[in-house]
């Protein structure tokens, strides 16, 4: 009887697996995944389904989460109820798609239960297995372990490209989700800000255009009395080809160590901007970042600043306060905006166009898609 029992259970297997021609699992960036895109997309709605075409045949896109980087792609013979199973890892907890599916090959994204404090907490990049359990009409098909390499949360993917199937995605607009208004620490910079006597508060637009530049310009002065130097390590240790990112150091890192590349001060300044209610972007060009405040609140007029000539303010050794410091901080903050206007005039035309490598980020447009990583 139990051998009869066997053959039963044997013979329903091999018909599940008879449905499924094949079936893999992956992640989409190049086997890659950036805790920083993932915490940036978290609660982000966008999960239409699609189809694409592949050597001239339908592929079906099932998205229980628009922002996952985890897939798995099956080739289904005839219509079957569909499980896949993501099991804990140190990045997640148990997942699970579950639905019922007609024949055709499909790309399926289950929504996946990360852990956001360990991806938050990533310092260093390394491996990881990810183990996928496929059942089909109520039985096991398979299990498939993949390796994947988890990147830094100071990885910042930005650019896309598919040369097989001739593709390519910007994702400049990342960069936005290291802008972090909501960081506790600026609170205590802005009091430094305030010591400098250029301004007595921060009333975001409430005031005149002139004196919407004086809380830049304390803002930058506090900056230069920190001695913030400008520091070009942008490097990662990711070999891609395909998908490009770039370091990105918080804005913590920024005040812990008094360092900063393009972005890193761009990436500041708009975050503390922002948390005195100044509308601000992101400036991206070919092999470089710098930013811009809008001095009035419809956002007509843009004051664009070069962040990397912070480290030639001179204010360093000046008194805090004194008039002498106030002067040098104004002048020292035209000098940035005037080397940052004339390059934006002489790009002005190339901005935000189909697959132009200049790109404007307004930061209030870009928290539509994004949110602060909050490292």
């Amino acid at each position: 009887m139990y051998k009869y029992l066997i053959s039963f259970v044997l013979l329903l297997s091999g018909v599940a697996s008879a449905q499924v021609k094949d079936w893999q699992a992956g992640v989409k960036m190049d086997n890659m995944l950036f805790p920083s895109y993932i915490l940036a997309h978290a609660g982000w709605d966008d999960n239409e389904n699609d189809t694409v075409q592949i050597d001239g045949q339908p592929f079906y896109i099932i998205t229980e989460d628009g922002t996952s980087q985890i897939a798995v792609e099956l080739d289904l013979t005839s219509r079957a109820d569909v499980k896949i199973e993501l099991l804990p890892s140190e990045i997640n907890t148990y997942s699970v798609y579950q639905g019922k599916l007609d024949k055709g090959s499909y790309g399926v994204y289950p929504k996946i239960n990360y852990k956001y404090d360990f991806m938050r907490n990533r310092t260093q990049p390394g491996p990881v297995n990810l183990v996928f359990v496929l059942s089909i009409n109520g039985r096991k098909v398979g299990q498939k372990t993949q390796t994947v390499s988890l990147r830094s949360i100071s990885e910042c993917p930005f650019y896309m490209a598919d040369e097989e199937n001739e593709t390519e995605e910007d994702l400049g607009y990342m960069f936005a989700a290291y802008v972090n208004e909501d960081d506790p620490r600026i609170d205590a910079f802005l009091k430094e800000a305030l010591k400098t006597g250029i301004v007595s508060s921060f009333a975001g637009y409430q005031g005149t255009e002139a004196e919407v530049i004086r809380q830049i310009a304390a803002i930058w002065a506090a900056m230069g009395h920190r001695g913030i130097q400008y520091s070009s390590i942008t490097n990662t240790s990711s070999s891609s080809q395909s998908v490009f990112s770039q370091r990105v150091r918080s804005l913590g890192d920024v005040l812990k160590n008094n360092q900063a590349n393009c972005v890193d001060g761009s990436v500041f300044m708009c975050s503390v901007l922002k948390a005195i209610d100044l509308h601000s972007f992101l400036v991206k060009v070919p092999g470089h970042c710098y930013m811009g405040v809008y001095l009035d609140d419809a956002k007509k007029k843009p004051y664009y600043i070069e962040t990397t000539t912070i480290s030639n303010a001179g204010l360093v050794g000046l008194k805090i306060g004194s008039e002498q410091a106030k002067k040098q901080a104004i002048a020292s903050l035209g000098e940035s905006a005037a080397v940052a206007k004339k390059d934006y005039t002489a790009h002005a035309k190339a901005f935000n166009k189909d697959d132009s490598e200049y790109i404007k980020i307004d930061i209030d447009e870009a928290r539509e898609i994004v949110k602060p990583i909050g490292q």
